[in-house]
C-alpha cells in the first residue's frame, strides 16, 4: 500500500511539471497529452503490479517450509532436530520444526496451515497425546491435507475406543492450551487422527530397527525424499481446494 501511494503521488507530481515545463511551447497540448496518457498507463501497470503481488502473496506467504516436522519435545527433540538438519543437507529443503516457535499457538498453526508442504508427525509414545501436536495434525487434516508419519519404536497406536469424539478428550494430555478456544473441538480431533492413522492420502515412513545410531535418521530422510516435495506451483494450485476443505470441516465441526 505505501509503495503504490508514493507511486501515485510521484506521478502526479510528474504531470503537475511536465505541464510547467511544456507550457510555453506551440505544441504544448500534445505534449501534454502525450505525457498524460504514459502516466496513466504507467499507473495501470503499477496498480496491476500491485494486485498481482498482493495475489502473490497471499496464495504463497513467506517464508515457505517444504517439510514441518511435528514432534514431542520431552521425548525426542534432539532426534527431531537431527532430522532437520538431515532434510535441508540431503533434501536440499526448508524444513520447520516446531520447537522453535511454541510461544504463540496461533502463529504455529498459521505455519502448519499455509506455509507448509508437507506435514512430517515424528511419532514417539506421547506424539499424539501432546496438545501442540494434536492442533498440528488437526490443522493439516483440514486444510492441505498432506502429511507423513513417521513411527518409531516407541510409538504405540491407540485404542479406537481412545480418538473418538468422546473418548479423544480424555486421550489429549491436560494443559493449558484450550483447544475447544482454537476451534479445534473433539470431533475435529477423531477425523484428524484418523486420517493421520488409516488414510491412504498419508504416507508412512518406520524407522529402522535393523540400523542404529545416526543411519537410522539417514535412512528414514531418504525414505520420505521418495513422497516428493510441494513445490511454490503446486502448492497455489492446491489453495482453492483447500479453502474448500477447511469450510466443509468447519461446517461439518459447527
Amino acid at each position: 500500500a505505501n509503495l503504490v501511494d508514493a507511486g501515485l503521488a510521484g506521478f502526479i507530481v510528474m504531470i503537475i511539471v511536465s505541464v510547467a515545463l511544456v507550457g510555453a511551447y506551440t505544441d504544448a497540448e500534445l505534449v501534454s497529452g502525450v505525457t498524460g496518457s504514459v502516466v496513466l498507463v504507467s499507473i495501470f501497470v503499477l496498480s496491476l503490479f500491485a494486485v498481482a503481488h498482493a495475489i502473490w502473496k497471499r496464495l504463497i506467504p513467506s517464508p515457505f517450509f517444504q517439510k514441518f516436522i511435528c514432534h514431542h519435545k520431552a521425548d525426542a527433540a534432539a532426534q527431531a532436530r537431527y532430522l532437520q538438519m538431515m532434510i535441508a543437507h540431503r533434501l536440499h529443503e526448508s524444513c520447520f520444526i516446531d520447537s522453535d516457535h511454541l510461544s504463540n499457538l496461533d502463529d504455529l498453526l498459521d505455519v502448519v496451515r499455509c506455509r507448509t508442504g508437507i506435514l512430517v508427525v515424528y511419532c514417539t509414545s506421547d506424539t499424539l497425546r501432546r496438545p501442540w501436536c494434536a492442533a498440528e495434525i488437526a490443522t493439516a487434516s483440514v486444510t492441505h491435507r498432506r502429511a507423513i508419519r513417521l513411527l518409531t519404536e516407541s510409538f504405540c497406536s491407540p485404542r479406537t475406543s481412545q480418538i473418538t469424539s468422546e473418548g479423544v478428550h480424555n486421550y489429549i494430555h491436560q494443559s493449558d492450551i484450550s483447544l475447544d478456544e482454537l476451534g479445534i473441538f473433539p470431533d475435529v480431533l477423531a477425523t484428524a487422527f484418523e486420517w493421520l492413522l488409516l488414510s491412504p492420502e498419508v504416507a508412512e515412513v518406520c524407522l529402522s530397527t535393523q540400523l542404529v545410531g545416526l543411519s537410522k535418521f539417514q535412512q528414514a530422510v531418504d525414505d520420505i525424499a521418495k513422497f516428493g516435495t510441494i513445490s511454490l506451483a503446486r502448492l497455489a494450485l492446491s489453495r482453492k481446494s483447500s479453502s474448500v476443505g477447511t469450510k466443509t470441516s468447519t461446517a461439518t465441526a459447527a
